[in-house]
């Protein structure tokens, strides 16, 4: 049990990092270009599309700030 236990941990920990690195990559990209493509948004947000089963409430509301930046820059 302890073993399956610290694997699921393990395993949702580096889903957690992915999506950081991700993250972290775009607002980057972002800064150093100073455009975000449309293509570019949409990777991201499959990229971060499970955040909601991974995280709690505080970093969704930061990944949804990221979001609607984003989404007003492309626009």
């Amino acid at each position: 049990y302890r073993l399956a236990k610290q694997k699921h941990d393990i395993d949702i920990l580096n889903r957690r990092m992915q999506i950081y690195k991700t993250t972290i990559a775009f607002l980057a990209k972002s800064e150093r270009i100073q455009s975000i493509s449309e293509d570019e948004y949409y990777e991201w947000l499959s990229h971060v599309a499970d955040a909601e089963f991974l995280f709690g409430k505080e970093i969704l509301d930061l990944l949804q700030d990221i979001e609607g930046t984003a989404a007003a820059i492309i626009l």
